[in-house]
């Protein structure tokens, strides 16, 4: 019988990968800056033993204690030490999207205290997404996934009027805004 077990979403496994795939994206391209970006539907892989016993991760020669993650726990799980390791060892930004169909889904993930909860949900309701600085990385973006972007094709007629245009225009744009926040607080973190 094993003594541990997995789920489903190989977030961790992916990390463990990432430190030679870093490694040797900074060495062929010779870049200075570079930012690790993950697009993820659920939490990390579980990891638990039989006997409850201590979890720990060697990284770097040093050991270091993995907790559990759930809401409310004080300590670091294993993919915030995979994550400060990549940060430390590749002086790198960290960049989360988690997608969730609604805020209630984050009720096991997302550390707010309770007074907050209401105003956060109501945050998450209006922009579609809602940023976490407590993560493990620098920033992780809980993202509502039904979210949908819409573009407007504009056709060059003669017949086509300012006013018209204007119209087209400022409709498209009131569907992307809550995609442009998004857009814009991701592009602050990487530039």
């Amino acid at each position: 019988m094993s003594k541990y077990y997995l789920s489903s979403t190989p977030l961790n496994e992916s990390l463990v990968a990432m430190d030679s795939i870093i490694g040797k994206f900074r060495k062929d391209y010779k870049t200075d800056k570079v930012a690790l970006v993950t697009l993820t539907d659920g939490s990390a892989n579980s990891l638990s033993s039989i006997d409850g016993g201590e979890l720990m991760i060697k990284l770097n020669n040093r050991y270091k204690k993995c907790e559990y993650s759930w809401r409310g726990s004080q300590g670091k799980d294993l993919t915030h030490h995979l994550l400060d390791n990549l940060k430390k060892k590749y002086q790198l930004q960290t960049i989360g999207f988690f997608l969730v169909k609604k805020y209630n889904e984050l009720r096991y993930t997302f550390n707010v205290p309770y007074t907050k909860e209401a105003l956060a949900k109501r945050m998450f309701t209006r922009d579609k997404f809602i940023a976490d600085y407590n993560a493990g990385y620098d920033v992780y973006y809980y993202c509502k996934s039904d979210t949908k972007v819409s573009n407007q094709v504009f056709e060059d007629k003669d017949t086509t009027n300012k006013r018209y245009l204007k119209k087209m225009f400022m409709s498209g744009m009131k569907k992307r805004l809550n995609s442009r926040v998004l857009l814009q607080n991701f592009i602050k973190r990487i530039a």
